[in-house]
């Protein structure tokens, strides 16, 4: 295996299972709580990071840059954990074929009908695991401002204190 592939997918394999415990900290009963107008709720924060995870494993699987439509909250913690553990399991197992040509292949994305941003294949690996902590991170924020307990990431937390 390409040892940048490699150094990825460990990457990915160990930011996920921080992902998957961030995700297991929301109070099933705060996942619609919305704190702030311009801040989506954990629930939705929850299920965008395991929509991202999808396409980007059909991204993998097409060749080609894939945004599907959001899927809904689901109804319980237990459930948006498990949807995003198994998502995050497809990622990884589809990300250990990518070949040498597919990590330097380019992947255009377009919005409005430009290409705004044309990432090869390495750097939209980086660039999603990046995307994940960004959205993690903002799930933390709610779970904070919801007086919910926050998981450590890469140490102890205040609540952990």
């Amino acid at each position: 295996m390409n040892p940048r592939l490699m150094g990825i997918i460990h990457w990915y394999d160990a930011e996920s299972k921080s992902s998957e415990r961030m995700i297991q900290a929301i109070p099933s009963d705060k996942l619609g709580k919305k704190i702030h107008a311009k801040l989506r709720t954990a629930g939705e924060l929850a299920m965008h990071m395991a929509d991202s995870v999808r396409d980007l494993t059909a991204t993998i699987e097409t060749g080609k840059l894939v945004m599907s439509e959001p899927m809904p909250v689901l109804a319980s913690t237990a459930e948006l954990a498990a949807n995003y553990t198994s998502a995050a399991g497809r990622l990884l197992s589809e990300a250990k074929k990518f070949t040498d040509a597919q990590l330097n292949m380019k992947y255009p994305f377009e919005m409005g009908g430009k290409i705004v941003w044309e990432p090869t294949g390495f750097e939209l690996l980086s660039g999603y695991i990046c995307h994940e902590i960004h959205h993690r991170a903002q799930i933390g924020v709610v779970l904070r401002m919801l007086d919910a307990k926050v998981p450590g990431m890469y140490g102890p937390t205040a609540d952990d204190m």
